[in-house]
C-alpha cells in the first residue's frame, strides 16, 4: 500500500488534514473527491498489486459516492459495484458502517 500512496496527492481534506485511504486488517477505504481520481488510484493499486502478485477481489469490492451521484469505476474491464452503506472493521472488534447521503463531518459519518 505505502507503493500505491507514494507521491499520490489526492485523497480528502478533514479537520485540515490530507487522508488517503483506510486500512483494517485486509481492508482498504480509498478515499478520493472525483471520479477521475478514484479511477486512477483504483488502477494503481491495481497496477502495484499485479506486480506484487495480487489481486483486487472484484466479488468484494464496492465503490459508494457520499453524495449519491452514479460513479463508473472500471477495473479489468467490469464496472465495479456501487452500494450506498458499506461496513469495515475497527480495532475493539466493533464494525462500523458508513452510510451515502450524510453531510455532516467525516468523522461523524461512521455508525459503529
Amino acid at each position: 500500500m505505502r507503493e500505491v500512496m507514494d507521491g499520490w496527492e489526492g485523497g480528502v481534506h478533514i479537520g485540515g488534514r490530507r487522508l488517503i485511504n483506510l486500512r483494517y486488517a485486509d481492508d482498504i477505504v480509498l478515499l478520493e473527491e472525483s471520479e477521475e481520481e478514484r479511477q486512477k488510484i483504483v488502477n494503481r493499486l491495481h497496477q502495484v498489486g499485479s506486480e506484487k502478485g495480487l489481486l483486487i477481489n472484484m466479488d468484494k469490492t464496492t465503490i459508494m459516492t457520499l453524495n449519491g451521484n452514479m460513479c463508473n469505476i472500471i477495473l479489468n474491464g467490469n464496472r465495479l459495484e456501487q452500494v450506498s452503506t458499506f461496513q469495515y472493521g475497527i480495532n475493539d472488534g466493533r464494525r462500523c458502517r458508513m452510510q451515502q447521503g450524510d453531510k455532516r463531518e467525516t468523522g461523524k459519518r461512521t455508525e459503529c
